[in-house]
């Protein structure tokens, strides 16, 4: 082989083998990118997820675990897979820091339980507020609907034939500046009745208060029935106190964001 031909044999090795290896970098470069790209958007769901929850608890409507994907485990038994909890179920969650994982998931749970908790202590909110008659005029009446419990549907009378009502929900009883702010149109210039109501597909409780119904001032009705929710609701009182997640969802927030594969985490 001439010298010459060597020269452009060795040429094109040397081109093809600088070749190789920008492509080589570059589908290096191209699958880091992928995977920032992917371990972000975990991150982004978790961050979703977590937010949501915790504008429902503010609202006072936290998800339970029947607002989410329901899954057949044998003939009588199934789960509920929440969005942190099906990463995890997908082997998402890998992709991030363990610790970082582990306690996403159990924030996630821990917070539609505590959602859970508080929609089952409706009824036993029901039962306090109709329990002591003795608050409202008359005593007040059940209406009776067919087929449903004869306690189920509590009314004041209605001195003044209001026609003005406000809907709110048992679970607002969390809230006890909402209750103060609602009861106080009971005596406002612009009165209103106040309806509670819980309307699932087999349940339906409603509570109603008309003005002039009370035999109390709505300060004083609030205070005994709030006495009475601590000692007769289950957790009533832990359930209150627990109600401020922010805290605890910014703690995990700011650990998560010490991650290095938590860039641009919001």
């Amino acid at each position: 082989m001439g010298q010459s031909s060597q020269v452009i044999l060795i040429s094109l090795c040397t081109s093809l083998i600088v070749s190789l290896f920008t492509f080589i970098l570059g589908l290096k470069s191209g699958k880091n990118q992928a995977d920032r790209a992917m371990i972000q958007k975990i991150y982004k769901d978790i961050y979703s997820q977590l937010d949501e929850l915790k504008r429902f608890i503010q609202d006072n409507r936290p998800k339970r675990w029947s607002h989410y994907e329901k899954i057949q485990i044998d003939l009588n038994s199934y789960r509920y897979i929440p969005p942190i909890a099906k990463l995890q179920r997908t082997g998402e969650l890998l992709h991030i820091k363990p610790s970082i994982a582990k306690q996403a998931v159990e924030l996630e749970k821990e917070l539609i339980n505590y959602g859970s908790n508080m929609f089952d202590s409706i009824t036993n909110i029901h039962k306090v507020l109709t329990s002591d008659r003795s608050f409202y005029k008359d005593q007040g009446q059940f209406k009776q609907h067919q087929g449903q419990s004869e306690t189920a549907h509590f009314e004041t009378f209605n001195p003044t034939e209001c026609r003005n009502f406000i809907g709110l929900d048992y679970r607002d009883f969390y809230n006890k500046d909402k209750i103060i702010e609602a009861f106080s149109r009971l005596v406002s210039d612009n009165k209103c009745a106040i309806e509670f109501r819980l309307q699932t597909n087999s349940t339906c409780i409603t509570y109603t208060i008309y003005p002039e119904g009370l035999t109390v001032s709505p300060e004083v009705f609030i205070e005994n029935i709030y006495k009475k929710l601590d000692i007769e609701v289950k957790n009533f009182s832990r359930l209150v106190s627990s109600k401020n997640v922010s805290s605890t969802i910014k703690i995990f927030m700011e650990n998560a964001k010490q991650s290095p594969s938590a860039q641009d985490f919001p």
